[in-house]
């Protein structure tokens, strides 16, 4: 049984285009002064993003906390790190990021991007195979690539079960944008297949 009662509200919510960014303009007032940035390797500094970022969050008066070296599904060590920096930082809001089970939902509606990104960074051939074999190939190097780094692939080793995941489903906001918007039906089989 649970200890008192309590409420826990985690709405994200994803720009997706190319002047995302200037969304943040729109977004940030409406939080407190401390902003907790989550990103990767160095990539998002070496195309500028970071950069970019920075600039609009320090325009907008924010106490900035990085989170840096976030691999897609993190280990559960860089996941509670992640919480400690939230815990220790007061972190108003959380600017961060998915998974593979979302990767394979929406591939068929970006189709011609996961087959650039199946090609250019896994180098995956596509002598002789449609546009879907080389976009899944692509996702499979990938996964793949993730489980020898022993990240955390799976909602089950987080502590959900599938008894949690109509909750969850509940609890999901629902933004527009990105190259499909799921209905429930598909979160809750997102969701599953993420298990």
């Amino acid at each position: 049984t649970m200890l008192g009662n309590f409420m826990y509200c985690n709405p994200t919510k994803l720009y997706f285009g190319e002047d995302s960014l200037a969304s943040l303009n729109e977004e940030l007032p409406k939080y407190g002064q401390n902003v907790q940035l989550v990103y990767g390797g160095g990539s998002i500094k070496k195309n500028g993003i970071y950069d970019k970022v920075m600039e609009i969050l320090k325009a907008n008066g924010k106490n900035v906390l990085e989170d840096a070296g976030v691999m897609p599904n993190p280990t559960v060590q860089k996941l509670y790190e992640g919480c400690r920096i939230a815990r220790e930082g007061k972190a108003d809001l959380i600017l961060a990021a998915v998974s593979m089970a979302y990767y394979r939902f929406i591939c068929p509606f970006g189709l011609a991007k996961f087959k650039r990104f199946a090609m250019n960074v896994w180098d995956v051939n596509s002598e002789g195979k449609s546009d879907e074999q080389v976009a899944a190939e692509g996702l499979l190097k990938m996964e793949a690539y993730m489980e020898e780094l022993g990240l955390t692939m799976h909602l089950k080793e987080l502590g959900v079960t599938e008894e949690m995941l109509p909750g969850i489903v509940e609890s999901t906001l629902i933004m527009d944008g990105g190259y499909k918007v799921p209905d429930k039906d598909e979160i809750r089989e997102i969701l599953k297949n993420s298990l």
